[in-house]
């Protein structure tokens, strides 16, 4: 397949910019996403709780991790808003934001 491509002109330009309505708040928002998906450990934790949702105590047996380090991942996967937690009783549990993460992972 060949690629066409032709030099834009600043109007060219202008327009395109226009179209993709940059959103500062968005693309932050955005690149936490990417930024919390961004590592194999993650990766891993996405596809677990693609499963299920599940406890930190699970998390750690499932992924033979200690707790230390599986805070750090999930801390970075709830800022960028791929998981959630909720406190039930003495645990808190972690779950996907969207089902369709865990897909695509």
């Amino acid at each position: 397949m060949k690629m066409e491509w032709t030099l834009k002109t600043d109007e060219e330009l202008r327009e395109s910019l226009r179209i993709c309505q940059f959103d500062e708040g968005e693309l932050e928002r955005q690149a936490a996403f990417h930024k919390g998906l961004a590592d194999p450990t993650r990766l891993k934790i996405v596809r677990l709780l693609g499963i299920a949702p599940m406890c930190l105590c699970e998390l750690s047996s499932a992924l033979e991790m200690p707790n230390s380090t599986l805070t750090h991942h999930l801390r970075l996967l709830e800022r960028g808003e791929v998981i959630r937690s909720t406190r039930l009783g003495r645990n808190t549990v972690f779950q996907l934001t969207e089902k369709e993460v865990g897909e695509h992972v």
